[in-house]
């Protein structure tokens, strides 16, 4: 019953959004489609539009699939009065969150589904973006609890975007963007580590927020 109850009150919030709850939406099924065909229009079917595809993914889809859960818990965030939010709920925001990240990924699935008609990897593309999802709601979710700021966080995000994209020679595991084609290794060995960093860092931050409020 409580789940059922935070997923009627975060879709009743993201139909509040309007417009900015689209922004996502236009990225994925119009933004990225148009930058895909202008590379299929030069190079045709091969691997230059699978690595269009795939590197502009990378660079949109993890950072914009935070962008709804952020924008729905404004009110539990920055909003006036909003201890009053947390009475009967101790993580409210959290669960509006996770539930704006997964109707995010269920909205990407019919894009790879139409990828995958074009490359049969694209499959496994969808499984490594969906763990670059989750690390990237992790650390969303932990900036958001620990800043207070739903803008700093963004920045946060976009300035870790930025530097993944242009020092992927670096080959760290902190660092997601990697436009080697994907496969079993890549995900085990490099993109499963990622994801739970970003979960146990959420982790971490939750308890802690947890423990501060014992004792307020």
């Amino acid at each position: 019953m409580l789940f059922k109850k935070h997923v009627k009150q975060t879709l009743i919030i993201a139909n509040s959004q309007k417009l900015p709850a689209c922004i996502p939406l236009v990225i994925y099924y119009i933004l990225l489609p148009i930058l895909n065909y202008m590379e299929y229009q030069k190079y045709g079917m091969g691997y230059e539009l699978y690595n269009n595809i795939v590197t502009f993914a990378q660079i949109f889809i993890p950072l914009f699939s935070t962008w709804n859960g952020m924008i729905n818990i404004k009110d539990y965030i920055e909003g006036d009065g909003r201890e009053v939010l947390y009475i009967n709920n101790k993580n409210p925001d959290l669960w509006v969150f996770l539930i704006s990240a997964a109707i995010n990924v269920i909205c990407l699935l019919p894009l790879f589904a139409v990828y995958s008609i074009l490359f049969k990897n694209m499959m496994l593309e969808c499984i490594r973006l969906i763990l670059f999802i989750i690390f990237f709601c992790s650390v969303a979710m932990s900036a958001v609890v620990l800043t207070n700021s739903l803008a700093l966080t963004f920045s946060i995000l976009f300035l870790y975007t930025i530097f993944s994209i242009f020092g992927n020679h670096i080959n760290s595991l902190f660092l997601y963007y990697n436009t080697d084609i994907a496969n079993v290794r890549i995900i085990l060995y490099n993109n499963i580590p990622l994801m739970l960093i970003g979960v146990l860092f959420l982790c971490m931050v939750m308890a802690i927020r947890k423990s501060k409020r014992k004792y307020m």
